[in-house]
């Protein structure tokens, strides 16, 4: 994983108790990677690519996130025209990126370089300490030019507020385990605060002028994901599309009103989801993980009995949503055998501990698997979360009104990646060798 923020001491959670303004997920991801790291570590690298679809609106921007080993999809980023890998993150609101000042940091890619920049310019507040699950940062606030998708990418605005990372204890940041140096909050918010105590400012959608996203993790192994700006939605109706409506001004929060595993009922008191990108894992209260264990140690370590385990259902809103065995669940490998060939070792719970309790419930994070079966899109200006099933090509598949019955959906013709479609998914590989 490479999640992030926990709390943070210019907590500006307006009207909301909420233990997190840069992100919620964020600290999924590293508490979730340590889980992970701590038996054998994790390296590797990744690149996107960036596409225009013929089928997308002229403003439309999709971009390909590429998957390392399972539990990071980062992106292009322009900080000063520097190129670097960032995380874009539903969860979280600020830029924050790790500085080529920050001696402990030892990342196998480019960092910020403000020395290098023709458009940085210094921030009004002093280095503030943010705290993050598996460490903290000290960081320096500042103004910059940023860019998402690439050079290419007409996503682009000056003067943006960042955060940048002068020092650290996190460990995957220090040790080289991460495949990216930056941190890009896509909040639904149109105003944040800049720093403690100081003034609202456009959030960088707002700045970007980026009304909705959809994110769509292609699910199998090694495959990877698309992230693409003011997507064109052809049709909200219910062939395709359920809309989710938000109640947080801030986060992408949802009602969560029950769920259920094999037979069991997991929300029996008040609860709230946030769909989270920067979650590699299902992130769950502590007292529903403690209930869940019956299940999810039922899953055997060669998967072999996937099809018998029971679906994850989530009613978020006055929606069901059925997460199958395949998507809670990933494959552990071990690159070391055959020669250096990776192959599946054993099958793990995409599960989590979180305890985290908010005024409109318990909090629930769904990051990575749902993302993984879902297409998504993160709708500011209807104030809604649109779900679609995937299909092919993490495009968004359409009921097939010939086969309802049958739970059957149409695959769209045009489509980008490799992946199948959601029925023949397999569980996602995730690679925790040790790297040195």
């Amino acid at each position: 994983g490479v999640g992030l923020k926990l709390a943070h001491p210019t907590a500006c959670c307006q009207g909301e108790r909420w233990p997190s303004c840069l992100g919620m997920g964020m600290c999924c991801l590293l508490r979730w990677a340590a889980l992970l790291i701590a038996a054998q570590g994790v390296k590797g690298s990744s690149f996107l690519r960036q596409h225009r679809s013929a089928s997308s609106s002229a403003n439309a921007y999709r971009v390909e996130m590429r998957n390392f080993k399972g539990v990071q999809y980062s992106s292009p980023v322009l900080l000063g025209g520097q190129a670097i890998r960032g995380i874009l993150d539903s969860g979280s609101w600020q830029v924050v990126a790790i500085s080529s000042r920050c001696v402990a940091c030892k990342v196998h890619m480019p960092v910020y370089n403000s020395a290098k920049s023709a458009t940085f310019k210094m921030g009004h507040a002093a280095p503030e300490t943010h705290q993050f699950v598996g460490g903290h940062v000290l960081a320096k606030h500042g103004y910059e030019s940023v860019r998402l998708g690439g050079s290419s990418s007409p996503f682009a605005s000056e003067n943006v507020d960042f955060w940048e990372i002068l020092e650290t204890d996190v460990d995957i940041w220090r040790t080289g385990q991460a495949d990216f140096s930056a941190i890009v909050g896509l909040s639904r918010a149109s105003h944040v605060p800049a720093w403690q105590g100081g003034p609202l400012v456009p959030a960088l959608l707002e700045r970007l002028h980026v009304q909705s996203f959809a994110i769509c993790l292609e699910p199998g192994p090694a495959n990877p994901g698309w992230l693409t700006f003011n997507p064109a939605v052809v049709d909200l109706g219910p062939g395709t599309f359920r809309s989710l409506s938000l109640i947080s001004a801030n986060h992408w929060a949802i009602p969560l009103s029950d769920v259920r595993l094999g037979g069991e009922r997991f929300c029996t008191r008040k609860c709230v989801a946030i769909i989270d990108s920067g979650t590699s894992a299902l992130a769950v209260p502590l007292w529903a993980y403690a209930r869940m264990k019956a299940v999810i140690s039922k899953i055997h370590s060669d998967c072999d009995d996937l099809k018998a385990l029971p679906s994850l259902d989530l009613q978020l809103g006055d929606q069901t949503f059925s997460l199958p065995p395949s998507a809670y669940t990933v494959q552990l490998l071990d690159s070391a055998a055959d020669a250096g060939s990776p192959r599946p070792r054993i099958c793990f719970p995409a599960f989590m501990q979180l305890n985290i309790s908010t005024t409109m419930g318990d909090l629930w994070l769904l990051g990575m698997p749902f993302l993984r079966h879902f297409y998504t899109i993160f709708d500011r200006a209807a104030h809604k979360i649109h779900v679609a099933e995937q299909g092919a090509g993490c495009m968004p598949a359409r009921l097939n009104t010939s086969s309802e019955a049958a739970g059957g959906f149409f695959v769209p013709h045009k489509s980008f990646g490799n992946s199948t479609t959601t029925a023949s998914a397999k569980p996602t590989l995730v690679d925790i060798t040790a790297a040195r």
